[in-house]
C-alpha cells in the first residue's frame, strides 16, 4: 500500500516538474532571455584608437589620443602600434571591441600601407572597411581618418591621396577629413609623422566627429 502511495505521489513530482508551474514556467523563460541578452556586455562611454606610429606620438611631444582625451573628457584607450598597416591594425578590432565594449572606435592607419606595406592602397581601403563594419556589429559607432599628407615622397604622398579618397567612401562610418586639413607645416621633419601642430589638428578634426 505504501509503494502505491509512493509511485503515486513520484508521478505527481514528475508531471509538477514538466509542466513547470504558472509562475514558474513564466519565470523560467524571463531568466532565458535575461541569460541571453547578459552574454552582451553594454557598451562603456569610452574611446579606443586604433592606430600606427602617429598615434603613438612619434616626433611630437603629445599623440593625438591624449589629445582626443583632453577635448571630449572621455576616457581613451590608446592601443597604437608603432609600424602598423591597416590590415594588421583593423584584424585587432574584433578582439579590442569584445575586451574595452567602447562606445566609439577611432582609427588612424594607412600611413605605412601608403609606403607599400599591408597590400598597399587597396589593402588598406578593404580593410578599415572590415574594421568598419565589424565595429557596426557590436553597436560601436567607427570614426576613421582620413591619413596626413606625406611630404617625403611623391609617390608616397600620390598613395596616401589614393588611400584617403578610398577612406572616404567606406561605408558606414564617420569619417574625419585628415588629408585636406594638414600640410607641409604639419608635418615633422622625417616627412611623414605630424608635428604638434599636426596632432592638435587630428585630435580636433576626430573630436568634431564624436559630438
Amino acid at each position: 500500500m505504501n509503494s502505491i502511495k509512493f509511485s503515486v505521489f513520484a508521478l505527481f513530482l514528475f508531471a509538477l516538474a514538466g509542466c513547470g508551474g504558472g509562475s514558474d514556467s513564466s519565470s523560467g523563460g524571463g531568466q532565458a532571455a535575461t541569460g541571453g541578452s547578459s552574454t552582451t556586455v553594454p557598451l562603456t562611454r569610452s574611446i579606443v584608437v586604433i592606430g600606427d606610429s602617429i598615434g603613438t606620438g612619434f616626433g611630437a611631444s603629445t599623440a593625438f589620443p591624449d589629445i582626443l582625451r583632453a577635448l571630449t573628457g572621455i576616457p581613451v584607450v590608446n592601443i597604437s602600434l608603432g609600424g602598423s598597416s591597416a590590415d594588421f591594425g583593423a584584424g585587432r578590432t574584433p578582439d579590442l571591441i569584445a575586451q574595452y565594449r567602447p562606445m566609439y572606435l577611432v582609427i588612424l592607419l594607412g600611413t605605412n600601407n601608403a609606403g607599400g606595406a599591408g597590400g598597399g592602397v587597396s589593402g588598406a581601403i578593404s580593410s578599415l572597411q572590415y574594421a568598419a563594419d565589424v565595429a557596426n556589429d557590436a553597436g560601436v559607432i567607427p570614426i576613421i581618418g582620413t591619413i596626413p599628407p606625406i611630404t617625403r615622397s611623391v609617390k608616397e604622398n600620390n598613395n596616401a591621396a589614393a588611400i584617403s579618397a578610398g577612406i572616404r567612401g567606406i561605408r558606414g562610418a564617420r569619417i574625419a577629413l585628415i588629408y585636406r586639413s594638414l600640410n607641409g607645416s604639419n608635418i615633422g621633419s622625417d616627412g611623414k609623422h605630424p608635428n604638434d601642430s599636426g596632432q592638435q589638428i587630428i585630435a580636433s578634426l576626430f573630436a568634431q566627429q564624436i559630438f
